[in-house]
């Protein structure tokens, strides 16, 4: 009977690992108390807890109980223990926190990301399993995105946590050309860009299915998810998620070369991937180029403030800095500290600078910044002596171990031009996952599933 509980709990444990991971990029939470700043909702300050964050406490106590955890534990590389010193110095931070509600809820929001990446990189599940089970769920939230674009309205939803996005309303993230609004993919995220780096992310990792792919017949059902993944990212317009995709493509064309077996078709099948990117983004470039124009080359003056709201708040981030340098303002309290540099100002003005490694130097001082590069060199020496391993082995030149390498260079990329893969959970959580899935690559745990 003991047996038959523990075999059934390590059951429920890999069903939702599963589960999770479609379930990803749906964000419906419930917001316990609205954030408030000089009389304007302040997203920063609220406090709320998310969907997939239950069901990952609930993996999370199923893997303790079951031992996959404890386990997995005694095999970690030290640069995840290392990961959970930082988790230790974020919740430290709370300490300091001008705002120390604000920062207790940032913190369990960074706790909720280390157990995804955890949980992810525990999991027994075979990579391409868990891979498509993303993209799955990536592609619904790119279906929904094109929709929205398309009809030019994003109606309300509780259950599924949408709200509502009307283009004529200002707040509501558009591209203009020629005087007229024209409404960004949002998906079931908060911001198009945040949609833009989950599809990112799935894209990658559907060329990873796609080269390494050994049945022809699921060809055609990747390359639809491409397809659709690909105009879902073209219609979120977000610049930083098109620079990380492209130099997420570059860096696997790099580290593909030299391969020693299988690299020919391997190549192959990823430049007809590319091409096939390529055609849905200029399917949809034809249909929509007034909109493309207005996002590309700009000149109105949606973009003129959005460059100079960009420049100011690099100075912002020097101010907040200066005010903590050595511990910093505390993880979550970057508004925080602004709205008390510079009071009186409407609280759609207090927004993150977006530049993720400004950002956490900004929140977590001299001190954490050492413990982030701490963590970053023992995962590149981890990544290398991985690495030497399967170049040894004579590992195929595109397979699933490449795709982390490619996907941590696309996040690096947005995260120079944008905040909330930090600042929000839901960018935390594409890190973790990313993170999980990268180190689950590595392992290539041999699954009998």
């Amino acid at each position: 009977m003991t047996f038959e509980i523990r075999d059934l709990r390590l059951k429920i444990y890999d069903g939702f690992t599963l589960v999770f991971l479609f379930l990803a990029p749906w964000q419906t939470r419930w917001i316990f108390a609205q954030g408030y700043l000089n009389g304007g909702i302040w997203e920063y300050g609220t406090i709320s807890i998310y969907a997939v964050e239950i069901l990952l406490w609930i993996i999370f106590l199923l893997g303790i109980t079951n031992g996959t955890l404890v386990l997995f534990a005694r095999k970690v590389p030290r640069w995840m223990w290392m990961f959970g010193g930082l988790g230790a110095y974020v919740f430290l931070s709370t300490l300091w926190a001008p705002a120390p509600h604000v920062a207790i809820i940032a913190a369990f929001h960074f706790a909720s990301a280390m157990i995804a990446l955890w949980v992810v990189g525990a999991s027994s599940w075979e990579y391409k399993k868990m891979a498509a089970a993303f993209v799955s769920g990536a592609v619904l939230q790119a279906m929904l995105g094109i929709a929205q674009t398309v009809f030019q309205w994003a109606p309300a939803s509780t259950i599924f946590g949408l709200a509502v996005h009307d283009p004529q309303l200002l707040g509501t993230s558009v591209v203009m050309h020629a005087g007229a609004r024209f409404l960004r993919a949002y998906g079931g995220l908060p911001h198009p860009n945040i949609l833009g780096g989950y599809l990112a992310v799935a894209l990658l990792l559907v060329f990873a299915l796609i080269v390494s792919e050994t049945k022809k017949r699921h060809h055609v059902a990747w390359f639809a998810a491409l397809a659709i993944l690909g105009t879902g990212l073209f219609f979120t317009f977000s610049r930083s998620a098109w620079l990380g995709m492209a130099a997420g493509l570059a860096t696997w064309f790099v580290v593909s070369r030299g391969a020693t077996s299988g690299g020919g078709t391997s190549r192959w099948r990823l430049v007809v991937g590319v091409v096939a990117l390529v055609m849905a983004f200029g399917v949809a470039g034809f249909f929509f180029r007034d909109a493309l124009i207005g996002r590309v080359i700009g000149g109105t003056q949606l973009e003129a403030n959005s460059i100079t709201e960009r420049v100011g708040g690099l100075r912002e981030a020097m101010a907040v800095w200066r005010s903590s340098p050595f511990f910093g303002v505390g993880i979550g309290n970057y508004t925080v500290r602004l709205a008390e540099l510079a009071p009186e100002q409407p609280s759609w003005f207090y927004q993150p600078v977006h530049n993720v490694p400004i950002l956490m130097v900004a929140e977590l001082g001299l001190m954490g910044i050492m413990l982030v590069f701490c963590v970053i060199l023992n995962a590149v020496k981890n990544l290398r002596r991985m690495s030497a391993g399967l170049a040894s082995a004579r590992d195929p030149s595109l397979s699933f171990r490449k795709t982390g390498v490619v996907i941590l260079s696309t996040l690096i990329i947005i995260s120079l031009f944008d905040h909330y893969l930090w600042s929000l959970y839901p960018g935390l959580l594409l890190v973790a996952v990313s993170l999980g899935l990268c180190h689950s690559s590595f392992v290539m745990r041999t699954s009998h599933r």
